[in-house]
């Protein structure tokens, strides 16, 4: 299997080859699921712009959570 090349194909990979099967979907979705979690219930200093990727502010990282929270929400209510 050729290398990932961006952060897309590493997922795809380690979600669609994963010698544990559709086992590693599950552990994937519930550690976002579970990340998400905790940065909605974070506040916006808990995250200090030097330590902040690409220069977001924690409140972007607090909003971009509740963003993803909300398309799974979507998901899972019409696939639940």
């Amino acid at each position: 299997m050729p290398k990932p090349t961006n952060n897309t194909e590493l997922v795809t990979q380690m979600m669609e080859f994963s010698r544990f099967g559709p086992l590693a979907q599950i552990f994937i979705l519930d550690a976002l699921n579970k990340h998400v979690a905790r940065v909605i219930a974070s506040k916006p200093e808990d995250y200090p712009a030097e330590k902040m990727p690409f220069g977001m502010t924690g409140e972007a990282w607090i909003d971009l959570a509740k963003d993803l929270k909300r398309q799974m929400d979507e998901f899972y209510d019409r696939h639940g």
